[in-house]
């Protein structure tokens, strides 16, 4: 049904991408005092795909700042400890890229991989470490799970150089000052501290948001008499306050919403940052957000039920969705029957049919530390015979004889890539159109490391995404769990 990916695609303005010409790249000198210095790592057979790189990023503005760009050779000859100690040693400030391409993974890797270590040991919180794909290969452990982009097709060079450009436009301030990056966008760095375990969150970061929220008076007074009006289809996003109608699209006389509005001199616009920054609306920015959101699911197929806080595919029959997942496409079962065993005469028993049982999630946008995210949580629901009615608001999960069954890290970890695989429809992001900008988020979740964990529980990702794949595929037996 869908595909990994670990890149979003970012468009943002970005200054000096279009040249192409073949021209020697030097350290700019800043604009103002402020500047990045962003230093290349590459092999030494690489040279002239990073110069090229590079020279399309060279000097690109921010404001009133500069980047500073710089080319550092780690090949043998050029001794690749001193090389990364020298070049990096002397910034308080910077961003490392390191190119892997087969080159450097064949002929460079004993030296690529002291220097890859050097690195951890200089960084901190003012400098991070990033990975440029330049080959189809496999990505070291030691870089995996850092944040990194997709330079191995030509065809979209400028999206990836977009990509890494609102990378790098997002380590300035609003104010074009340079700062270290908050705890909460620390946690995208390859690493910054001694920490040996990697956490991965079910946060999805929002990209880019709608800028304009459109509202006017109507004379409804429930949201069921408003959505009846407008005779739409699926759950209408939009909010209603009072006598005022709030909604992301554009009202107008063409508008799904044109019936209920009383009167068009009353429409007026607002800032949607602000709704979310102010005291005053920031609960009905996510709950706009959320109806979107409701929206979106329900053109993918899905239903929520509000109960349970679940979205599903509400089904009659079996149900199974092909998806690809640590290079493997696999069918996994999104609803099955349920089943259960009841007592007959002369001590038998028959297997009947109870019901029906769903993959689901929990999902909504959340703020944390200033940051806008999608909030996954994969879960279970059973439902009656019409695939629709809750059979229970307990919480639900895998049950064994006599005992509940946890779920596992790699289990709960390809549930979230499958339900954002799901969402995104096989792009590569969550993309919810709202009739002007649209809603848009990583399918990368949010990550950080941490000096706790438990000995001997460690798995690099793709071992972590295979590892017992084949129970995933059917539905387990489920039952309530109670609390």
């Amino acid at each position: 049904m869908a595909t990994e990916a670990k890149i979003n695609r970012v468009q943002t303005p970005f200054q000096g991408l279009h040249r192409t010409s073949p021209v020697q790249v030097r350290e700019c000198e800043p604009f103002a005092h402020n500047a990045i210095d962003f230093i290349l790592f590459h092999n030494n057979a690489d040279g002239p795909w990073a110069a090229n790189l590079a020279e399309r990023l060279d000097g690109t503005r921010y404001g009133n700042c500069n980047l500073r760009l710089s080319l550092a050779d780690w090949s043998p000859a050029k001794g690749a400890n001193q090389s990364v100690e020298n070049v990096i040693g002397s910034r308080s400030f910077c961003i490392v890229g390191i190119v892997v391409s087969d080159e450097m993974l064949h002929a460079d890797w004993p030296a690529a991989q002291h220097a890859i270590h050097s690195l951890r040991g200089l960084a901190t919180a003012e400098r991070s470490v990033v990975t440029l794909l330049k080959d189809n290969v496999t990505i070291p452990p030691v870089l995996r799970m850092g944040e990194w982009f997709d330079f191995r097709n030509e065809k979209y060079l400028e999206e990836s150089l977009s990509d890494l450009g609102a990378f790098l436009a997002g380590n300035f301030a609003a104010d074009n000052e340079i700062h270290p990056r908050n705890n909460m966008e620390s946690l995208y760095s390859l690493g910054v501290s001694t920490s040996s375990e990697r956490i991965l969150s079910n946060l999805f970061p929002i990209v880019e948001l709608p800028k304009i929220v459109y509202s006017a008076e109507t004379r409804f007074r429930t949201e069921s008499e408003l959505a009846d009006a407008c005779a739409g289809s699926g759950p209408l996003p939009f909010l209603l306050k009072g006598a005022r109608l709030y909604t992301i699209e554009p009202l107008s006389q063409n508008s799904v919403f044109a019936p209920t509005v009383s009167n068009w001199e009353t429409r007026e616009q607002e800032d949607f940052s602000k709704w979310l920054s102010g005291n005053d609306r920031a609960e009905w920015a996510i709950e706009l957000l959320n109806n979107l959101f409701r929206h979106h699911a329900w053109k993918r197929g899905l239903r929520w039920d509000k109960t349970t806080d679940q979205y599903y595919f509400p089904r009659t029959k079996p149900k199974s969705l092909w998806w690809e997942t640590g290079g493997r496409t696999v069918s996994r079962e999104v609803t099955a029957p349920h089943m259960g065993w009841v007592e007959l005469e002369s001590e038998s028993r028959a297997e009947v049919q109870y019901g029906w049982k769903h993959q689901s999630i929990r999902a909504g946008f959340v703020q944390v530390s200033g940051n806008l995210f999608l909030h996954m949580e994969p879960g279970w629901l059973l439902t009656e015979l019409d695939g629709k009615t809750p059979a229970t608001t307990q919480p639900v999960g895998p049950v064994s004889p006599g005992s509940r069954q946890p779920e596992r890290n790699g289990q709960v970890l390809r549930s979230l890539r499958f339900w954002s695989a799901v969402l995104a429809k096989g792009h590569h992001e969550i993309r919810i159109n709202t009739g002007q900008a649209p809603i848009r988020a990583k399918l990368t979740p949010l990550s950080g490391l941490t000096q706790f964990g438990i000995p001997s529980d460690q798995m690099d990702y793709d071992r972590l995404m295979l590892a017992e794949m084949e129970d995933d595929l059917l539905m387990p037996a489920l039952g309530p769990l109670g609390l």
